[in-house]
């Protein structure tokens, strides 16, 4: 599967997640970024002990105010976070910038 094939299954599917779980008032708006600054370094980990677990409602595009994220796979970060669609989590996120997720964070949504 190619990164744009990737890239436009996950806006489907987060989109498909904002439609039957709508974005909610509380919830945290996020731009992902892999390089450069941010607000909050974040490492996901798909299994194991992690500090939080977010629960991502959909996209957020629109969104005025958000938290900018470097997120990584490997190495230090601020918070080990986990990700999933559905479920109880700590945290309820959208995703300002979908088409900047990278594909290795893509596959723990699926």
């Amino acid at each position: 599967m190619s990164r744009k094939q990737i890239v436009g299954s996950l806006v489907w599917c987060l989109g498909a997640i904002g439609a039957t779980q709508p974005v909610v008032a509380d919830s945290t708006a996020i731009m992902v970024t892999e390089f450069g600054q941010a607000d909050l370094t974040v490492r996901m980990k798909p299994t194991g002990d992690v500090d939080e677990v977010w629960l991502v409602t959909g996209t957020c595009q629109i969104a005025e105010t958000y938290l900018s994220v470097k997120v990584k796979d490997y190495g230090y970060s601020d918070l080990t976070v986990k990700l999933q669609s559905k479920g109880d989590a700590d945290k309820q996120i959208c995703i300002k910038n979908p088409e900047d997720v990278p594909e290795w964070m893509m596959k723990m949504l699926f």
